[in-house]
């Protein structure tokens, strides 16, 4: 994973942890190893602050994974 993304998670992880706010890992059921496929891992951040000042929302993860195009 590159140094952006892990700054990202862990900011958004931490900020979620601390306001106690839930925290969704999303992956698809993937049997066995396909050689060359690469996994993609997206955050999405659904958190904020509402008007009387309180942490509300969620944060998840998404993983999917990209095969190769065999031709």
């Amino acid at each position: 994973m590159g140094s952006d993304f892990i700054n990202y998670a862990a900011g958004r992880v931490g900020f979620a942890l601390i306001n106690r706010l839930p925290i969704y890992f999303n992956s698809p059921d993937f049997q066995g190893q396909e050689y060359g496929a690469e996994k993609i891992i997206r955050g999405s951040d659904k958190t904020y602050f509402s008007s009387d000042n309180v942490a509300k929302g969620s944060l998840s993860f998404d993983v999917s994974y990209k095969l190769p195009v065999l031709c």
